[in-house]
């Protein structure tokens, strides 16, 4: 030994030698790495006071991951354990995994989003968040269930019920279906239609207010303030219009005119008579009729009247017939097929239609002065028991056909091979004095095989 120790004292190069090697197994022996120092703790790397103790590189009091040095993590047990050694998944660093004792990154994992259930077909409904405790109501899907508002009529429900739909005649209220009231006055401003509906009563097809009937405007009036208004004028007027407003009982001395014409007020020593001002004078002396201060023979039918009256004008399709104005059998006019009001059913009390439905309403007018006939039809209407045509059906009729005999039939159209089914029919004369163009009103009784119908029409001047 000491010669051993001679040697080395002979030549430090030998000694620096054997004391790395001597180094190396010290290092083996306890299980201190390279650049650790073994010291009575343990192999102290220099790390902060890191002491690595024995063969398992084990050391106390780690809490997290950088409580332990570079390459190292802490374990289980609150000691910190190299990286390549880890024994399960705690073993390594958030986002590493434990395989075959080495800690390795991993890819994260997909998100699960959970798939969305269809909205459901029925048209104007929110879609809500399928959520537990639907205040609601529930409709099954495909997907799973699916909760709805529950304020519609076509998905009404709450609490988490199942949504149903809302009957004919009934609507959503408060999640619930519930009885609609029928129109009146108690509950529409408007007008009430002929389905029980209120409508706004301020269309040219639904003219009304107060909840009353709603009325079709004709003949060019206005709706106005729930009310049909015909301008002022020859067509809507047989007094005079003052400020666009129809006096019809225009005969007095401050407002004095007729068809349609402003209103005049008569001077002094005139008077009104039949809407003219004439001459207190000449009433008094014409055997004929007066135009201002000048009596004429009133025979023609533009100065017609007599003892003394004022002349009238009998206007168009008229003659003058012993000073009174009469209705020209020979004058030429138009029927005009405004609209109908039919049965909802047929004489049994069933649907007009074979299969069910409402008719398919067409009408048929006639009319003779048993010198001529006369024949037209409207167009066919589908499904309605309301129709409104306003067509010109008969074109250049004499007067005499129709205050002879008129005929109107309506009837149902329906498909081959079925014959259609007469509804109603009307047979009616025009009074001479209902050739104004005015809409003239008819009722057809039920019969047999027909039922009650009104039927709207007016006569024009061809």
């Amino acid at each position: 030994m000491r010669r051993h120790l001679n040697m080395l004292q002979s030549n430090p190069w030998q000694a620096l030698s054997l004391g790395i090697a001597l180094l190396a197994l010290m290092t083996a022996l306890t299980g201190c790495l390279a650049g650790e120092t073994c010291t009575g703790a343990g192999c102290d790397d220099g790390n902060n006071g890191f002491v690595n103790n024995g063969p398992n590189n084990n050391v106390s009091g780690c809490a997290e991951n950088d409580d332990c040095p570079i390459g190292f993590v802490c374990g289980n047990d609150n000691t910190c354990e190299r990286a390549g050694g880890c024994i399960d998944d705690n073993g390594c660093p958030v986002g590493q995994q434990c395989v075959e004792g080495g800690c390795y990154l991993i890819d994260p994992p997909e998100p699960d989003v959970p798939d969305r259930p269809d909205i459901p077909s029925t048209p104007d409904i929110m879609e809500e968040e399928v959520f537990e405790g639907c205040q609601g109501c529930v409709r099954q899907t495909d997907e799973g269930e699916l909760c709805l508002p529950g304020t519609f009529d076509e998905a009404c429900g709450r609490a988490g019920a199942v949504c149903e739909t809302c009957g004919e005649g009934e609507g959503c209220d408060e999640g619930t279906c519930v009885d609609l009231p029928g129109c009146d006055p108690d509950n529409c401003d408007g007008c009430c239609d002929e389905n029980d509906q209120c409508r706004t009563g301020t269309s040219l097809s639904a003219c009304g207010n107060s909840g009353f009937e709603c009325q079709r405007c004709t003949n060019g009036s206005t709706c106005e303030e729930g009310q049909c208004i015909i301008p002022c004028g020859p067509e809507s007027c047989g007094g005079c219009c003052d400020n666009g407003i129809c006096t019809e009982f225009a005969n007095t001395n401050v407002a004095c005119g007729r068809n349609g014409e402003s209103c005049q007020q008569c001077g002094d020593n005139q008077q009104c008579d039949e809407g003219r001002c004439i001459d207190l004078t000449c009433a008094d002396t014409c055997d004929g009729c007066c135009s201002d201060s000048t009596c004429l023979s009133g025979t023609s039918s533009t100065d017609c009247g007599f003892n003394g009256s004022a002349c009238v004008d009998c206007g168009p399709g008229r003659l003058c017939n012993d000073g009174s104005c009469v209705l020209d059998p020979r004058s030429r006019w138009n029927l005009v097929i405004i609209e109908a009001q039919l049965s909802e059913t047929n004489p049994n009390g069933d649907s007009w239609d074979a299969f069910g439905g409402q008719p398919d309403p067409y009408l048929m007018a006639e009319a003779t002065n048993f010198v001529e006939e006369f024949e037209g039809r409207t167009t066919t209407l589908d499904t309605q028991t309301n129709p409104f045509w306003l067509e010109n059906v008969l074109t250049n009729v004499p007067a005499d056909a129709l205050t002879n005999n008129l005929t109107l039939t309506v009837f149902d159209d329906d498909a081959f091979p079925f014959d259609d089914t007469i509804m109603a029919v009307c047979n009616t004369r025009i009074d001479e004095e209902l050739f104004t163009g005015e809409r003239l009103p008819v009722t057809c009784r039920a019969g047999q095989d027909t039922t009650e119908a009104t039927i709207s029409f007016r006569i024009d001047r061809f």
